[in-house]
């Protein structure tokens, strides 16, 4: 059985279309692609995410779909400096890490490759730091930087990034004497 799409006008199996009783055939009119993309150009798909994220996290989520569309077109990965492609499932996806604690926050947020987030994980971001081989020491002072300037709302020196710098070492010092 085959079915036309409202949006790309194609007829298409009927497979490639979602089950709705809603609907007469008990088909939307919309395909599936056609779906996906206009709930990535609404943003309907990052509001989703974000619903679920903090359902499961038992959190409060306070960022909107502008401010993950902005962390998003940072085209390189904050901790290794790769390229970032839109290949789902592949090493180098963008994805949104948590840079400082569990708050759901654009300043404490970041892009990060997929193969950076999952190896960073829980870690502190010091820590990382320390255990990646790919997080150089000019990245490292290049993410303190952006990290801090987005944080604060302001440029700042190459001093303050030094200070920056200790200060996430020292504060990665205490918490690993309480673990």
């Amino acid at each position: 059985m085959n079915h036309t799409c409202r949006d790309c006008n194609q007829t298409k199996p009927i497979e490639q279309f979602v089950v709705d009783k809603r609907y007469p055939n008990g088909y939307t009119s919309r395909c599936k692609a056609c779906r996906c993309e206009a709930r990535r150009k609404n943003g309907s798909y990052f509001k989703e995410r974000i619903r679920k994220y903090g359902y499961r996290r038992g959190t409060s989520v306070n960022i909107s779909v502008e401010e993950i569309e902005a962390l998003l077109q940072k085209r390189t990965c904050s901790y290794c400096g790769c390229e970032l492609n839109g290949q789902n499932g592949h090493t180098q996806q963008a994805t949104i890490d948590h840079t400082y604690g569990k708050i759901n926050l654009a300043s404490t947020l970041t892009v990060a490759c997929r193969g950076c987030n999952s190896a960073k994980g829980q870690k502190h971001v010091y820590e990382f730091y320390q255990d990646s081989e790919k997080f150089t020491d000019e990245l490292w002072s290049a993410f303190v930087q952006d990290f801090t300037e987005k944080f604060i709302a302001r440029d700042i020196s190459a001093e303050e990034v030094e200070i920056m710098k200790q200060n996430f070492s020292d504060e990665f010092s205490e918490i690993g004497a309480k673990r």
